[in-house]
């Protein structure tokens, strides 16, 4: 059996991606059985009192992902120490 070299790069990183698709839309769908019994928001971390849907679902969107990151950036507390 002979496989091409580059026929296999090629399958490899039509894969990849598929796979991180499907992780994500993983973490929706357990987002939202969170929702259905009642743990719908998180309690700790950087998206404390946040909506586990809202904050999945942004993470798979490009420019909603950018957003998100630039949201809690500006939430994050400053330390000064003098």
């Amino acid at each position: 059996m002979y496989a091409n070299p580059m026929e296999m790069e090629s399958l490899s990183k039509n894969f990849l991606p598929v796979m991180g698709v499907i992780s994500d839309t993983q973490k929706v769908l357990w987002s939202v059985q969170q929702q259905v019994i009642g743990k719908g928001t998180y309690i700790t971390g950087s998206h404390r009192h946040m909506n586990k849907i809202l904050v999945n679902t942004a993470k798979m969107v490009p420019l909603e992902n950018q957003f998100l990151r630039l949201f809690n950036y500006g939430a994050a507390p400053i330390n000064v120490t003098k």
